[in-house]
Formats: C-alpha cells, structure tokens, sequence
C-alpha cells in the first residue's frame, strides 16, 4: 500500500508484551519478524519507534523497543529497517541526548516524532511547554547533517480533564 501511494518511509511500534518477565521473549519475537520483514523494504523504508516507559497518563507502557539497547538490538544487522527517534519518548526514559548520542553512529535515523513533555508522561505537549532540551538537540542535528523526516506530534487528546 505504502508503494502505491508513494510513501518512502512506513514507521512502526516494534511490539507489545504481556509483562516483565516476558519482555525478553516478546523482543526476540519481534526481531524474528524485523528479519522477516527486512527484504521486503527496498524503495520504502521501515523505521522502528522508540517507545515511553510511562504513557498519557502516567501508566506504564508494555510496548517495546523501551531502552536505546534494545532498539539498537531490533534494527542490527537489517539494512532497510531504520530508526524513527520520537524526542518525547525518550525524555520520559533515557533523556532526550543521551538517546541521540547512543544511536546516531548506526546512521540509521530516518524519521522523528517531535513533541514536548516534562519527563514525567508522554503529554505531546507543544515545543517549548515542557523540559526537552531542543535547543542543545536541534544543534547536534545540524551538526551531524541529520536529512530524515520530522513530525511534530500535538495531541489534545493526552490532556486531562
């Protein structure tokens, strides 16, 4: 579908698991299919989304990949399965240039989410309403030459009330 369209670039969660103890299995299953998958996207792209440790509305998340390692470990070895860094995710679990700086050197980073939060859930807040450093992370970006594709995400619907 994404070819008949013309999209050059399809961005995924990379997976769900029931509970802890199971993550590992889940995250493995997951990489099985990202191999799978990987022949099938030569002119359209596939890109796996970090996801937050804690949700909307404070709840904890069982999505994965949850850790910059974990990622890293879902995308290693698969030449057309790239990397859609979402900024607000990671300010709720590793820290918005600590993440950039553990996955930039793969050069794989080919979409991002944008939007703000102060670390504490996953508001979808507007640029510069909450605490991601986008000054510090904007500069390392054009620095770096970054030529991916960029969303910003607003959602009236994560507010409370």
């Amino acid at each position: 579908m994404a070819r008949q369209v013309g999209a050059k670039l399809i961005t995924i969660h990379g997976g769900s698991f029931e509970d802890r103890a199971n993550y590992r299995r889940h995250l493995q299953a997951s990489k099985d299919t990202l191999e799978n998958l990987n022949h099938y996207f030569t002119d359209v792209k596939l890109c796996v989304e970090n996801v937050p440790l804690i949700g909307h509305g404070g709840n904890e998340i069982h999505e994965m990949p949850q850790s910059s390692k974990d990622l890293l470990y879902l995308i290693d070895g698969l030449d057309n399965i790239g990397i859609c860094l979402d900024i607000g995710h990671t300010n709720v679990s590793e820290g918005v240039l600590d993440f950039y700086e553990s996955i930039k050197s793969r050069g794989k980073l080919w979409d991002m989410h944008i939007s703000d939060n102060n670390g504490k859930a996953d508001d979808h807040l507007a640029l510069g309403m909450g605490d991601v450093p986008f000054k510090e992370f904007f500069r390392r970006l054009k620095f770096d030459g970054y030529q991916g594709y960029c969303s910003i995400e607003l959602d009236t619907w994560c507010k409370n009330g």
